[in-house]
């Protein structure tokens, strides 16, 4: 049966209606009886038996009813539909929302006119069919697909049947889409700082900016007032962040926090880059982590901004950048205020040759009210460094050598010098070099497998004449740590406020084993320096000519038994006795994104011994176990441990877990312990400590986004 043309409106859209058999009066009642379809538009309902009424466009359905449309599927033991304007209502009914992953059940549903779903006496849920570990029960709840959530009245939410939480009235998401709301809270409870609850609120301003708003109160410190403003344009990104605590219980102080994270291109090959984070005094992260912002930080916080230009050839760079200290117990770091840095290479030059360069300017200063600087902590100035090169490198699939030479220049001009010493101090030498290296390989066998070894020895000669740098400071320079790579650096500090004296000879031997598929799967080396001066160029005066003629080895191995496992080692050996100088450990193991095991470490002589050990496992396909273990063995004290346990299934998920960690107060360690529980509900989000999500994913790397698709 025909009843209608046309596409819009809905009163004007063709209704296509068939039925096995059907007995109709002109202008009033039709039944229907035996397979009865009707379709309208992009929607179809069908039923066992039907009425239509042709003056009030109302349909009447009963037995086995369907409906279905875009996204939606309903059925029912009864139905009524209005042709006109599409409103359908439902009894007994289930239903389900297929791009949103939701179903449930009702008295009594209702499809309105202008698409929301509205459940009366009814449950909602994002678990699979058959599973039932979480639903909403409600005296209504109205679903909206255009706006992409959810209200509920009178509703309760049940884990596993079990009725944990009653909200009178309820706003949840059913997509991801944003708008303005409460985010879920963040609950935690530690020994130092008591109970702390976060509440969230969400603004949803624009499509290209958005802020979160969040109270938290600390029973032992008071109401902290938490703030993220989020920027997006054509060319960047920007986050501000800031926060405030008047008067701190405990202090008596007032704290606050003030961060700007930002990214961008503001013109075709121009990029943009702020890092700036600053905090009221030392022990604000201390007292007042985890905070609800995206701040990272370590012993200094950045206060970093930058400007880049890059082409092919050559870059330019110009940046400020200071740090704010967190600790009373180490000198504040010197400050770049500016710096400019201009590097580049000279493109087709004939015979093989390849140039280069690099040109900086620097301004350092420094808090010289500092009381832990002293006199000759406290010089400031200007640095000025230049340094072209050349070099022709010759290479084949044999081996290579590589001739260079470049220049080091470099000016200062110094406030605060110490008497007696240059303010205009200068250094202006060269750096020849020859680094040189053979290839070869031959098939070797193990265990019935074939393997490409390589033998590859490397010869570096290193020649930089003496300077004397004694009148110049070290404002960002220190002396590299002593590894196999280092052997066959062009100097052995870092910065450009030293370049250390060499006449040496440096030589290596690697070999490496690749299976079939090229993959490495175990690799060592070994090298030594021979020395025929000593290097008088240390860091400061007060430290001794390093007199000795030969290095001590520098060793590292890395095994790859499969592909989820590497074993890797670098150590420093005794050149006498082949001892243990300097040594780092660590194995990882990751089968796939679900399980991580990793375990390292480290030691170097009387300066450090430190273990640290990290673990997620899935025991079965709900239950997950998760570690984390560091340790300082020198001291015998645990820096960070947690021990938990998670459970996980289709729909919803819940971790317990227990932490101790170590704090740092200017050199005083106070251990601090929490509890965290946490419940993550598909389609409803987190409900606990929300530092359990973050601490997870600092320790194993997990993308907890990505594992929330469940």
């Amino acid at each position: 049966m025909d009843v209608a043309d046309g596409d819009t409106p809905f009163n004007l859209q063709r209704v296509l209606i068939a039925a096995s058999s059907s007995q109709s009066e002109l202008g009033g009642l039709t039944q229907l009886e035996g397979g009865v379809q009707v379709t309208q538009g992009g929607r179809q309902l069908s039923s066992a038996y039907a009425e239509y009424d042709q003056f009030t466009q109302l349909v009447r359905l009963e037995g086995d009813v369907s409906y279905r449309e875009r996204g939606l599927l309903l059925v029912s033991d009864a139905a009524q539909t209005n042709l006109n304007n599409l409103e359908t209502i439902f009894s007994q009914s289930e239903y389900v929302l297929h791009p949103q992953h939701i179903r449930g059940n009702a008295e009594r549903i209702l499809r309105l006119e202008d698409g929301r779903i509205r459940i009366e006496d009814g449950s909602y849920t994002q678990c699979e069919p058959g599973n039932s570990s979480w639903q909403l029960a409600a005296d209504s709840i109205v679903l909206n697909p255009n706006t992409g959530f959810g209200e509920a009245r009178g509703a309760v939410l049940e884990i596993l049947d079990v009725p944990v939480l009653y909200m009178p009235y309820f706003y949840f998401p059913i997509d991801d889409r944003r708008v303005s709301g409460f985010l879920y809270p963040a609950i935690s409870y530690s020994s130092s700082e008591g109970i702390d609850i976060a509440a969230p609120y969400y603004f949803n301003l624009a499509p290209n900016y958005d802020d979160t708003f969040t109270p938290r109160l600390l029973s032992e410190r008071g109401l902290i007032l938490e703030n993220e403003f989020r920027y997006m344009n054509r060319w960047s990104q920007t986050a501000l962040s800031n926060a405030v605590l008047i008067d701190d219980d405990k202090t008596g102080e007032d704290r606050w926090l003030l961060g700007v994270d930002h990214e961008g291109t503001p013109w075709t090959g121009w990029q943009s880059y702020i890092d700036y984070t600053a905090v009221s005094d030392v022990d604000y992260f201390d007292d007042l982590d985890p905070t609800n912002l995206d701040i990272g930080y370590t012993s200094h916080l950045n206060k970093l901004g930058e400007l880049r230009y890059d082409t092919q050839d050559w870059s330019f760079i110009a940046r400020a950048h200071g740090y704010q200290s967190l600790t009373s117990s180490e000198k504040s770091p010197y400050r770049r205020l500016p710096q400019f840095l201009f590097e580049g290479q000279v493109p087709e030059l004939p015979a093989g040759l390849e140039a280069g360069y690099s040109a900086e300017y620097v301004h350092f200063d420094r808090d010289s009210s500092d009381p832990l600087l002293s006199l000759a902590d406290q010089v400031q100035g200007d640095r000025v460094h230049l340094s072209p090169g050349v070099s022709l490198p010759l290479e084949s699939s044999w081996g290579y050598v590589k001739p260079e030479v470049k220049l080091w220049s470099t000016q200062y001009q110094l406030d605060d010098q110490l008497a007696g010493l240059d303010q205009n101090p200068s250094v202006n030498t060269f750096i020849a070099r020859v680094d040189s290296g053979l290839t070869f390989e031959r098939q070797a066998n193990f265990d019935s497998r074939s393997y490409t070894q390589t033998l590859e020895p490397r010869l570096l000669y290193l020649y930089v004449p003496e300077e004397d740098q004694t009148d110049i400071p070290a404002f960002d320079t220190s002396e590299l740590d002593f590894r196999y790579d280092s052997l066959f650096r062009s100097n052995r500090f870092s910065g450009r406020d030293r370049i250390g004296d060499a006449n040496q000879f440096s030589l290596g031997l690697a070999s490496n084993f690749y299976d079939d598929s090229g993959r490495e799967r175990f690799g060592m080396a070994l090298g030594q320096a021979y020395y025929f001066d000593d290097r008088t160029v240390q860091l400061d005066s007060t430290t001794a000519a390093d007199t000795e003629s030969t290095s001590n080895f520098a060793a590292k191995i890395d095994w790859s038994p499969t592909p989820d496992l590497r074993i890797s080692h670098d150590s420093e050996l005794d050149k006498d006795d082949f001892g243990a100088v300097a040594q780092n450990y660590r194995l990882t193991f990751s089968p796939d994104d679900d399980r991580l095991i990793y375990a390292s470490y480290r030691d170097h002589e009387t300066e450090r011994q430190q273990a640290d050990f990290g673990l997620r496992w899935p025991i079965n396909a709900q239950w997950n176990l998760l570690a984390r273990w560091r340790e300082d063995l020198m001291e015998s004290e645990t820096l960070d441990a947690l021990l938990g346990v998670e459970y996980k299934d289709c729909c919803w998920k819940v971790r317990l877990g227990v932490r101790q960690w170590a704090d740092d107060n200017d050199g005083t360690r106070t251990t601090n312990e929490a509890v965290m529980l946490q419940f993550v509900l598909r389609g409803l989000g987190s409900v606990g400590d929300d530092n359990t999500t973050l601490f997870i994913r600092e320790i194993t790397g997990f993308n907890e986004d990505k594992d929330n698709e469940f």
